[in-house]
């Protein structure tokens, strides 16, 4: 599928930064979520 590869690294490097990309994503959508989640308890009477 993947065939020959004239550059690993680069591969390497390109799955690195998706993975940063979806890590950062991720934390930023549940601190987001959680922050929403506590104001709404908060601000419940």
């Amino acid at each position: 599928m993947l065939g020959v590869l004239p550059c690993p690294s680069s591969l390497v490097n390109h799955h690195e930064s998706v993975l940063m990309m979806l890590s950062s994503w991720s934390f930023r959508s549940w601190a987001f979520w959680s922050l929403t989640i506590t104001d709404t308890e908060r601000t419940r009477p």
